[in-house]
């Protein structure tokens, strides 16, 4: 194995048909056709209050490692991806979204990272599948839009978002990754952590090759309305502000006690939360 593809997953049981399970196993069958993916493990954190995806009923996940975290409260890409790190046995690391697919730019990510580039994000643009793109997909049939250099930039830019470096999906040596600290675990829900991880690695100043290739976001419907109409946005953002304003020794502070506390797999159980509290039990 030469490096590791790490996904956090939740199905939404707030949106019905989210298309979240379905998104997921497209981006695993995928994978399990690349021509190198016996070069690649594939760990899938699972987020719920218990577990939903096996191997027993799905052969797509016969190769994968699935871990379960309890969490019970609002879904934490930070903690998942920190925790899926924690068991990925190889010296590079794919963080991913479970809903992105790369037609290329993959192959060239691996040999960029043994070459000894520390960074490597495999896209500068992403194209939003419709509903119908995105069932023809499963069937091997491509966008007609993939065709077309400037597709997925207008769309995004309507919607006030771009792709960042830290999100969506990007590659790094587990060394780096070790060295930012990992994802910042205080983000909740959506907004703010692929910011907050952009950030990061500018300040570590990594040597970093972005890629002009095109990444495939598939459908599911938006969870919420306004995306940053959520209870936690607005802390969100409070949490960035560090990452711009705060000296060089106190971010490489910061960094260090983010390594120390993460992927902790026991972050929500409920023995650790008053141990947390200083309630538990004597």
């Amino acid at each position: 194995m030469q490096a590791s593809y790490l996904i956090t997953f939740r199905d939404d049981a707030r949106v019905e048909n989210s298309h979240r399970r379905r998104n997921l196993e497209s981006v695993l069958a995928w994978l399990a056709a690349l021509p190198n993916r016996s070069e690649i493990e594939v760990v899938i954190v699972e987020q719920s209050v218990v577990p939903t995806l096996s191997a027993e009923n799905d052969e797509l996940f016969e190769n994968v490692r699935l871990v379960h975290a309890f969490n019970p409260g609002p879904f934490n890409k930070s903690w998942g991806l920190n925790l899926a790190a924690r068991y990925a046995q190889t010296a590079w690391l794919f963080l991913a979204d479970a809903d992105l697919i790369l037609p290329a730019g993959l192959e060239e990510t691996l040999d960029l990272l043994a070459r000894g580039v520390q960074l490597v994000k495999p896209y500068t643009r992403l194209l939003d599948l419709t509903e119908a793109e995105t069932l023809a997909l499963d069937e091997g049939v491509l966008p007609a839009a993939l065709a077309d250099p400037n597709a997925g930039a207008a769309g995004r830019t309507a919607l006030g978002e771009h792709v960042v470096i830290g999100g969506g999906v990007f590659a790094l040596q587990s060394g780096i990754f070790a060295r930012l600290g990992g994802f910042d675990e205080r983000f909740l829900g959506w907004g703010g952590e692929d910011d907050a991880m952009s950030l990061k690695i500018q300040r570590l100043r990594p040597s970093m090759v972005q890629l002009d290739a095109l990444a495939m976001h598939l459908y599911h419907p938006r969870s919420l309305p306004n995306l940053q109409s959520h209870e936690h946005y607005a802390n969100n953002l409070r949490l960035l502000a560090p990452y711009r304003d705060l000296p060089e020794a106190a971010v490489n502070r910061l960094f260090e006690i983010q390594r120390q506390a993460a992927g902790n797999l026991r972050k929500y159980s409920p023995q650790t939360l008053l141990n947390t509290n200083g309630s538990s039990a004597r």
